[in-house]
């Protein structure tokens, strides 16, 4: 069934990909950093593997065999009042049957708190709450170097009496040629799929889709491990340029800076088994979202990790904008470790 599944996806993506326009996409949420290790190291990070028991949620063939019994909790404070929570877990392999290598299940909210509502002439007309969430269950199956996994999340959107929904998959895929986590490199098909219901009978939601592909290596005799990722590859409207509102002295952005821009940058340097500092530069970040004399560092991040005992705890920064940056908190355990020593 996974092998069909990769098939369709491939048929599909040129259609689907056509249909992407800058800013008429919806459950955008689902491309937000899954954890606070992706956020610390720029954002994106579809080939990392291990330490995180939630990485599958980027790409679901991150489930294996170390991650059995795995539960993961994080949490962002975004902007304006807004927070973003998920939660996932990933099941003993032992009760599977043979040809999947993991099964884990995950949910993801994003609140953007209660805000004013207000009529045509500015009278107020009370308040309203607006949230979006996601129920995923991922599975996966190793064949020699490859892993190949799969996601299928249930997606609802909210917004004060209108809601929308839709249901989506991913398909990814990770390979490690030497073996090990050295080395690996990763692919994966998102957030593809179809609206079950829009907000209005005049909405045309569509949905995120996005083709990512990332590697991570880590050099034998040097403690940092490097993370590039491409993404946005299916869409053509990541740069904005206009002639009239920009600098006089500034020019159309060429082909390297299309590619800059599609491209996220991650480093991991482990300084020893159980603590680890985390930086990243993500290009379209920094672009986009700085002002044209001060840039407030946008586009940078950094973030640690400590594990104590059987506990990971990672913290994540990450800056957007003069007005401020993001934090995001992470705590990774495998509770098969405490079930045991109790036993």
């Amino acid at each position: 069934m996974l092998y069909r599944l990769v098939g369709f996806v491939l048929l599909i993506t040129p259609l689907v990909a056509v249909g992407q326009i800058g800013g008429s996409r919806s459950y955008d949420f689902l491309n937000l950093p899954v954890n606070a290790r992706m956020s610390a190291t720029g954002g994106q990070g579809i080939s990392l593997a291990g330490q995180d028991y939630n990485q599958w949620l980027a790409n679901p063939a991150a489930i294996d065999s170390a991650s059995i019994g795995g539960a993961s909790i994080n949490f962002m404070d975004y902007f304006a009042g807004t927070s973003y929570t998920n939660v996932s877990y990933v099941f003993d392999h032992n009760s599977l049957p043979n040809e999947l290598t993991g099964l884990a299940v995950g949910f993801q909210y994003l609140g953007h708190g209660t805000m004013e509502s207000f009529d045509p002439a500015g009278n107020s007309l009370g308040t309203f709450d607006a949230n979006e969430l996601a129920f995923t269950i991922g599975t996966s199956h190793q064949l020699g170097p490859f892993v190949l996994g799969a996601n299928l999340k249930y997606v609802a959107s909210n917004i004060d009496a209108f809601s929308s929904s839709a249901l989506l998959m991913d398909i990814g895929g990770l390979f490690y040629p030497t073996g090990n986590d050295q080395l690996s490199v990763g692919l994966t098909f998102r957030n593809f799929g179809f609206v079950l219901s829009d907000y209005s009978e005049s909405s045309d939601s569509a949905v995120p889709f996005d083709v990512q592909v990332g590697a991570t290596f880590k050099p034998q005799y040097m403690p940092v491990r490097f993370t590039i990722t491409a993404y946005n590859l299916t869409r053509d409207d990541v740069v904005y340029f206009d002639q009239q509102i920009e600098d006089s002295n500034e020019q159309e952005p060429g082909f390297s800076e299309q590619l800059f821009r599609r491209m996220n940058f991650g480093f991991e340097f482990m300084l020893s088994e159980n603590f680890q500092l985390q930086a990243g530069y993500n290009h379209l970040t920094r672009k986009e979202l700085r002002l044209n004399q001060v840039s407030g560092g946008a586009g940078f991040s950094f973030g640690m990790l400590v594990k104590v005992k059987r506990i990971g705890l990672n913290y994540g920064r990450a800056f957007y904008h003069t007005a401020g940056a993001s934090n995001f908190f992470s705590i990774n355990t495998n509770i098969n470790h405490f079930i045991k020593k109790k036993s």
